[in-house]
């Protein structure tokens, strides 16, 4: 097994992914009403997402804690992504075999479940990611937002300015980016797009690489399952080459098959 730089799994340990407490009170209050138009707002989300965008590998051990629906999560997952859209997650136990191992070239891909000799062939991730944890994410989708950039290639079209230095942005897809002004420089504190909200807890800048902690939730208007997960980064990798056999699964003979119904219904992650 290479190591960690060139390998995405190698010696990871999970100590605990069994049922625990949610995630805590206090998510990030974010300005209301319509604003006041920002015409110089290109320049400063250019200034907010120089690092986030410059991103094109990552590879990192994400710890989580919090709820997906019924299930209540406490764990971790080591995860490799690569642009434009290649995936790999895996979830080991604490002896044996990993719970599952998610690996895809593009936005369809593979789910092993070897404790149970199943397998999810040729889904897409964001219905492979919806079924596991709640959260209906692309492989590209996943990038972004452990990155710090929300969504893939995020372009400014419109900005709105609010008391206390806060700025909404505009992006495609209806999404929106918040900028907050800390110390002299404008970061991206928050994010909304398709139902979620992603929220960095330092805000990402021009000079970092990738934020370390973010929490994702589910808005007012999501028609999702209600989520509230806490994310952790470490071990983080940036820009450093993957090659493509780390986004194939070789599947064991004997395994069989299984629908994303099942996959929901056995809700592995809640073991």
């Amino acid at each position: 097994m290479l190591s960690l730089r060139y390998s995405l799994f190698a010696g990871l340990i999970v100590s605990n992914l069994v049922a625990g407490g949610g995630c805590a009170t206090g998510r990030l209050r974010l300005p209301t009403g319509p604003g006041i138009p920002r015409s110089d707002f290109a320049a400063l989300f250019e200034e907010a997402t120089t690092g986030c965008r410059s991103v094109r590998t990552i590879t990192a051990e994400l710890s989580l804690s919090g709820r997906a629906g019924a299930q209540r999560l406490r764990g971790r997952v080591q995860a490799g992504l690569t642009a434009p859209a290649a995936v790999r997650l895996e979830a080991p136990a604490p002896f044996g075999a990993p719970l599952f191992i998610l690996a895809a070239p593009n936005e369809r891909g593979t789910l092993l479940l070897p404790r149970d000799r199943r397998v999810v062939r040729d889904a897409l991730v964001r219905d492979v990611l919806a079924a596991l944890a709640g959260v209906e994410l692309g492989a590209a989708d996943l990038r972004a937002l452990v990155s710090g950039c929300v969504i893939p290639d995020p372009r400014a079209q419109a900005a709105r300015e609010y008391p206390g230095d806060w700025i909404a942005v505009d992006l495609q897809d209806a999404a929106v980016a918040w900028l907050h002004k800390q110390n002299g420089r404008w970061r991206l504190a928050a994010g909304e797009h398709a139902g979620l909200r992603v929220e960095y807890a330092n805000g990402t800048t021009a000079g970092a690489d990738v934020p370390r902690q973010l929490r994702v939730s589910a808005t007012a208007a999501s028609h999702t399952a209600d989520v509230d997960l806490r994310i952790s980064l470490t071990q983080v990798e940036i820009n450093v080459p993957l090659g493509p056999e780390a986004f194939t699964l070789t599947v064991p003979p004997g395994t069989s098959p299984m629908t994303l119904d099942e996959l929901r219904a056995s809700g592995p992650l809640s073991r």
